[in-house]
C-alpha cells in the first residue's frame, strides 16, 4: 500500500528530516520517492524496520559523483532525481554521511532571498500607513484593500519564519560541513605591533593610513590601486576591522599581486588551499554575507603573475556572482524611493502643488543606480 505525505518546509531543517523517514520506517513505512516540487513524500508500507536516511542536494552533474561516493562508504541510493539524493542504511552501519554542503548553499540562497524579500517588504510599509497615494494611483487594481493587507501581512509572516528558521538550520549545518562560524578578521597579535608603536609610526610618517570607504564597490580598481602602493613602496601592513583602513609601511618597490575575492561560503578547504598555494589573508569581513576577501602574493620581478583561480574563468564567474547581490542589495533602495515619488505624485494631484526637486533628486538615484550597475569587472 503506497501511502504519500505533504511537508511544505522539510528541506528547512534536513537533520529533523531525516529523523522523521527514520521513525517512519520504524512504523513500517519505507520512503520509495519524493516529489520535491509538491514537497510529496512517497511511502510504501511493510515491515517495521529501522533504517537511517541521509539526504543531500548536488547539481546535476554533480549527483552521479556524490552516489558513488555515499555508495562506497555503506549509504545506498532509494532515490535519486532533481538535484536531490536520498540514502538509506541499516541502523548499524557507518554514521552520517555528514554531506550537507549542497542543502546549506541552497538554504543560504533561500535565506538571503526571504532577507531582501522582507526589506522589500518592510519597505513598502507607507503604502499601510499612507494608503491614500497608492490607491489613487493604482485605483484601476480591482482588488479590495482588506485582501492586500492580508496577503501582506501573510507574506511577512512567512518570509519572518523562513528567514529565522533558515538562519538556525544553517548554523546546526555549519560545523558539519567545517564552514568557519568565527568569519571576523582576527590575527594573532606577534604578527602586528602595539598601538603605541603603530602611533610613533604615524606620526614619523613610516607609516602610512589611507581610508577607502566604497572599495568593495570597485574589486578590480582596489586590487590595481593596492599593486602600484606595492610597486611605489608602500606595502600593505593591515586592514581596519571594518575594511575601511588600509595600514602601509614604507620600504623597497615589490611585485605583489593582490586578489579582492567574493565568497558566500568560505571553509577550511577555501583558507588552507589558498595559503597552500602561497597567498596571504589580508582581510577577512565581518559578515557572511557579501563575505569579500583581500588576498596577496609577492613574487618576483619578470616571473610569472601567481593566479589565484585554477580555472581560468573563476574570477567572472565570481564576478557575476558579486553583481548579482550587489544588484539584490539596492532592490529595498529602489522600492523606498518609488514609494516617496509615488506619495510626491499623489500629494500634488491632492493639494496641486507638485514638489519637482525632490522628484527629480529621487528620480535620479532610480536612474543613477538601475542604469550603471556596479560591475567588479572591467
Amino acid at each position: 500500500m503506497v501511502k504519500r505525505i505533504f511537508r511544505p518546509f522539510w528541506s528547512y531543517d534536513v537533520i529533523r528530516t531525516e529523523n522523521w523517514l527514520k521513525a517512519m520506517s520504524r512504523m513500517g513505512c519505507h520512503l520509495v520517492k519524493l516529489n520535491a516540487a509538491a514537497r510529496l513524500f512517497t511511502f510504501e508500507e511493510g515491515e517495521p524496520k529501522t533504517f537511517t536516511y541521509h539526504l543531500c542536494f548536488h547539481k546535476k552533474p554533480d549527483l552521479p559523483a556524490a552516489d558513488n561516493r555515499l555508495a562506497g562508504n555503506g549509504w545506498p541510493c532509494v532515490f535519486a532525481a532533481g538535484g536531490y539524493l536520498i540514502c538509506r542504511t541499516a541502523d548499524d552501519a557507518p554514521a552520517g554521511a555528514g554531506d550537507y554542503a549542497g542543502f546549506l548553499k541552497k538554504n543560504r540562497r533561500v535565506q538571503r532571498a526571504a532577507g531582501v524579500a522582507l526589506l522589500c517588504l518592510i519597505c513598502l510599509c507607507p503604502a499601510i500607513l499612507y494608503p491614500l497615494p497608492f490607491i489613487l494611483i493604482f485605483g484601476f487594481i480591482n482588488v479590495p484593500l482588506i485582501v492586500l493587507l492580508c496577503a501582506g501581512l501573510l507574506a511577512l509572516c512567512w518570509l519572518i519564519c523562513t528567514y529565522f528558521k533558515l538562519r538556525g538550520t544553517n548554523k546546526a549545518l555549519e560545523p558539519l560541513c567545517r564552514v568557519k562560524t568565527n568569519i571576523y578578521f582576527k590575527a594573532t597579535r606577534i604578527d602586528f605591533l602595539s598601538e603605541n608603536e603603530e602611533t610613533i609610526l604615524l606620526n614619523n610618517k613610516q607609516l602610512v593610513q589611507r581610508s577607502k570607504l566604497y572599495w568593495r564597490y570597485f574589486p578590480c580598481k582596489t586590487e590595481q590601486w593596492l599593486e602600484k602602493m606595492e610597486a611605489e613602496g608602500f606595502h600593505l601592513y593591515r586592514m581596519g576591522g571594518l575594511g575601511i583602513r588600509f595600514y602601509f609601511y614604507k620600504g623597497c618597490a615589490e611585485k605583489t599581486k593582490f586578489v579582492v575575492d567574493y565568497k558566500t561560503i568560505a571553509d577550511d578547504r577555501y583558507f588552507s588551499q589558498a595559503e597552500d598555494n602561497g597567498w596571504r589573508l589580508i582581510f577577512k569581513p565581518v559578515t557572511g554575507f557579501m563575505a569579500i576577501t583581500v588576498w596577496a602574493h609577492r613574487y618576483n620581478a619578470g616571473g610569472p603573475e601567481p593566479q589565484f583561480y585554477s580555472d581560468p574563468g573563476g574570477k567572472i564567474k565570481q564576478a557575476k556572482k558579486y553583481a548579482v547581490a550587489m544588484s539584490i542589495c539596492f532592490i529595498p533602495i529602489f522600492l523606498i524611493f518609488i514609494a516617496t515619488i509615488i506619495i510626491d505624485i499623489a500629494s500634488w494631484l491632492i493639494t496641486g502643488h507638485p514638489n519637482f526637486f525632490l522628484m527629480f533628486i529621487q528620480s535620479l538615484v532610480i536612474v543613477e543606480f538601475g542604469a550603471r550597475p556596479n560591475l567588479p569587472v572591467t
